[in-house]
């Protein structure tokens, strides 16, 4: 193939238009061409004069560059050198590019509100052409020396373009000081700032590299330590590098942080960094820009493959080992490439994670995917997944699987049958270690509802007890014998003995009528209570009223017939709007308001949801399609304010989700109703539209990365961390996503927020309580032996009236608790409340001999503080306790526990 070579053109043919940049290296113009208006970019490489020695090294080099051919390289024009000089320095013209430099688009991306501001996909877009370029330009022998955003170019579609200077690898610069030249000495990397290296090679342009993904990601060039007291230059010499923000990407991190290392022996190759941009920034593209991307990603590799003879210097380097840590995300997940991915992605590479907490995440990532995304078609396959990886035979193993098999019933509660024949098939597979299981089953089930109103929680738990009753996996007269003892127990238990009649009073009614006439009447409480559904009907009354009435009553009688699971399928079956006489779809049936007790199990469609919102959570695209009509149902809300929009993000239909989202382009309802029910698809789609902000709350003023915490979305909380979500961001009351973990009990999430968002675990509520505290009172055991075991946890915290954690241990009479703060040097015992209340105080007044006697073993206890009324502790406890302190009977039994083991008192 011959080839003309590259034109030799006039300077008089051209007029100057205006400056882009000066550096060291390079002055960069755009002038335009006379005869045709066309403008071009002009090249002076200042630091290449020519002269006639030099004249055959400069055409050959001129003639190389003409023969470059890659998407993100300039193409060269031509090239002229003015005659007024003895050192004549050339200056080179490559075509136009007509979104000008990067450099305006850095400078003004800070403002969001400016046409300039370059989007996350369109960055990673550009560093992948860098990239790419960059590696293609080392393979044949040229660098670039001056990786600045002033001297990168883009297309219309937001493609870069680069261009290499006429040196060789070899190239000479003499910069052993600092140049004064800010932007020159950014890129630079402190081999050439020491004047150890005098050449600028593919390592240089490494380091430049990972200054430009820096400047990408982060608003201010600060130091993480600097001496004040050197220069700038030398600062970077002595190895101090910038601050990298904390919730930036991290696979951008890393890069960072590998490009710009002292040893320029150990950075990566342009090879290794064009792979890792190429596997990952796929994960972060919004799904209308996938396609266009591919194609510019296969346009990159096409040129590679049509010049991979002439890579020369890529095959020198081709040995290297790569030095990122990738080759993660294909076996983490077994459903989807995006969900395969990007959390796994972002704990393995986080600094502050060891390999067993790695593998840890690994595995709760995996869990949850596996029971969650359970259906027809993978049930097998999840199923011996569980058995092989679950520990059955040890109680942490059992309580994780119980604990994800709860979460999985409250958000998918249309498949709680699947998740009955789950556990029954589980029951089966793993043998001698069921019986266990089912009694971790129940005794969950009765601890969750002892220690407080779980509420509504609970309802998708029963809801899939009253399931594996029916099907004999529990007996129906143990069941009754709970709710009878639940009842006698007390006024607060009384409360939830009616809701577990509610899901079994057919089985009460049946094996003791004495005692269901009687909770019946104490049910009569709580049968207005949105919580609570209708009690399981004894005898069911046939449909006698007319079809023709009105849509609630209707719905209330076809509920009565053929009970809530048959409500559902009457609507998802579209049986609802050709019923009868056809009648059409109007506003009235648009708006009908449905009871909140027809719903169960889990009542996430209380407060009274009308039909577009029953539709869109339950998924009934033919009849929401048919109500697109009616534009005014977008704005109608819910007895609890919740709108459409939020039902959307619940039912996790993207058919439905694509007919909403338009209409939706601010509020944050849908992204907050998909985080909570684990509809992972919608959330990724959501997150990833441009007019998304993950920071903002929704109508209701719940906010993503709380009510993903709130319900144990491991996923989501790794989703949000990755969008540079705020984990600080607190709702009503001042609770934030640790406090609600605690509160609903989700250790997993709480053991991802204490790793990589360690300020959380001191944050305070409205009410000054910590998240230990939340987890304290609510009884929360795990959670708050996590966060006890935390190395920033500060015991000793008080709430507004001055109670620290060991309080509330004292005041819920949590045993195991009070003995985790009791061993924990860090809890200062002797710690006072505002009214002068010692915990031997606090202990003494609630009548707990088993704590007091705890409190009095302890060498370090202080029985003569005395509180606000002058009232001393010693003096507060039984008389009996007393005489035992003071005969020192309790120090002597500590003395043998240390030496003996365990004494029991």
């Amino acid at each position: 193939m011959s080839f003309a070579g590259p034109r030799k053109l006039l300077p008089d043919d051209f007029e100057h238009v205006k400056r882009l940049s000066l550096s060291e290296l390079r002055m960069i113009d755009v002038l335009k061409e006379k005869s045709t208006n066309n403008e071009f970019i002009a090249i002076t490489h200042t630091k290449f004069g020519i002269k006639d020695s030099r004249k055959k090294s400069f055409f050959e080099r001129v003639n190389a560059m003409a023969c470059l051919h890659h998407p993100a390289v300039c193409t060269l024009y031509g090239y002229f050198l003015p005659d007024n000089a003895e050192k004549k320095c050339p200056t080179l013209l490559f075509k136009n590019a007509k979104r000008g430099c990067l450099g305006y688009y850095i400078d003004k991306s800070r403002l969001r509100s400016t046409k300039s501001y370059l989007e996350p996909p369109k960055i990673l877009k550009i560093l992948l052409g860098v990239a790419s370029a960059l590696k293609y330009l080392h393979s044949q022998g040229f660098v670039c020396g001056d990786l600045q955003p002033t001297s990168i170019f883009l297309n219309e579609n937001y493609e870069p373009l680069l261009y290499p200077i006429l040196s060789t690898h070899n190239a000479y610069r003499k910069l052993n000081v600092a140049t004064f030249d800010m932007a020159t000495d950014l890129i630079s990397p402190p081999e050439l700032l020491s004047g150890n290296f005098k050449k600028i090679t593919p390592e240089s342009d490494i380091y430049a590299f990972g200054i430009l993904t820096f400047r990408f990601i982060c608003k201010k060039i600060v130091f993480n330590q600097v001496d004040v007291s050197l220069s700038f230059s030398q600062n970077i010499i002595q190895g101090k590098r910038f601050m990298i923000p904390q919730f930036s990407y991290t696979f951008l991190r890393e890069i960072v942080e590998n490009c710009w290392v002292q040893d320029p022996n150990k950075r990566p190759s342009m090879a290794d960094v064009y792979k890792k941009l190429k596997q990952d920034c796929p994960i972060f593209l919004p799904e209308h820009i996938t396609e266009p991307y591919l194609k510019y990603v296969e346009s990159l590799d096409a040129s590679v493959i049509q010049n991979q003879s002439d890579n020369s210097f890529d095959s020198q380097n081709s040995d290297k080992n790569s030095i990122f840590l990738t080759g993660y995300s294909s076996d983490v997940f077994d459903i989807n490439q995006l969900k395969e991915s990007a959390p796994y992605k972002y704990i393995k590479n986080h600094p502050e994670l060891s390999q067993n907490k790695i593998l840890k995440f690994k595995f709760i990532l995996k869990l949850q995917n596996h029971i969650i995304e359970t259906n027809p078609t993978n049930f097998e396959d999840n199923i011996k997944w569980i058995s092989r990886n679950v520990d059955f035979d040890s109680p942490k193993g059992i309580d994780i699987f119980i604990r994800t098999l709860c979460l999985a019933a409250l958000v998918r509660w249309r498949d709680i049958t699947t998740y009955a024949n789950m556990f029954k098939k589980i029951l089966t597979v793993i043998g001698n270690s069921n019986i266990t299981l089912k009694e971790s089953f129940i005794d969950k089930i009765l601890k969750e509802m002892t220690f407080y109103e779980p509420f509504p929680k609970m309802n998708a738990v029963l809801a899939l007890l009253r399931v594996l009753t029916e099907t004999r996996c529990y007996l129906p007269q143990n069941i009754v014998e709970i709710i009878k003892k639940f009842y006698e127990t007390g006024a607060k238990i009384k409360k939830n003995a009616c809701l577990l009649f509610a899901y079994f009073a057919d089985f009460v009614f049946k094996f003791d009528q004495k005692f269901y006439s009687e909770i019946c009447q104490e049910y009569e409480k709580y049968q207005h209570d949105p919580f609570f559904p209708l009690p399981y009907r004894v005898f069911y009354q046939e449909l006698k009223e007319s079809y023709e009435k009105d849509w609630s009553i209707y719905l209330n009688h076809l509920h009565n017939v053929k009970g809530s699971h048959g409500l559902i399928t009457e609507l998802i079956n579209d049986d609802i709007v050709s019923f009868r006489d056809n009648r059409k779809i109007d506003d009235n049936f648009i708006h009908c308001k449905i009871p909140a007790n027809l719903f169960e199990p889990c009542h996430i469609l209380s407060n009274r949801p009308n039909i577009t919102m029953f539709c869109a959570a339950y998924s009934s695209i033919k009849i929401f399609s048919r109500m697109m009509q009616f534009a005014n149902f977008f704005v109608v809300k819910d007895d609890k304010g919740k709108r459409t929009s939020y039902f959307t993000g619940v039912g996790g239909s993207e058919s439905i989700y694509n007919l909403v989202s338009p209409n939706f382009t601010v509020s944050n309802d849908i992204l907050i109703g998909a985080l909570c029910f684990h509809q992972h698809k919608i959330a990724i789609k959501q997150l990833n539209r441009d007019k998304c902000d993950p920071n903002a709350p929704d109508v209701d003023g719940k906010y993503g990365i709380v009510s993903a915490s709130a319900y144990n979305n491991v996923f989501g909380v790794l989703q949000l961390l990755m969008k540079n979500v705020n984990p600080l961001i607190h709702e009503s009351f001042e609770k934030t996503a640790l406090h609600s973990a605690c509160e609903n009990g989700c250790l997993e999430v709480l053991a991802v927020l204490i790793v990589l968002c360690p300020l959380l675990v001191n944050t305070k509520n409205t009410f000054g309580q910590t998240p230990l505290h939340i987890a304290i009172e609510h009884g929360r055991n795990d959670c708050a032996k996590k966060l006890i075991r935390s190395q920033n946890i500060d015991l000793n915290s008080k709430d507004d009236d001055g109670f620290s954690p060991l309080f509330y241990a004292i005041n819920q009479k949590n045993i195991e608790t009070v003995d985790l703060l009791l061993n924990d040097e860090r809890c200062d015992i002797n710690l006072q409340s505002n009214k002068g209340y010692t915990a031997l105080h606090w202990s003494a007044k609630h009548g707990n001999d088993e704590i007091t006697i705890k409190l009095l073993s302890r060498k370090d206890i202080n029985t003569e503080i005395a509180d606000n009324k002058g009232r001393k502790g010693i003096e507060m406890i039984s008389s009996n306790l007393k005489e035992r302190f003071i005969n020192g009977e309790f120090q002597k039994k500590e003395e043998n526990t240390m030496n003996n083991g365990p004494c029991r008192i």
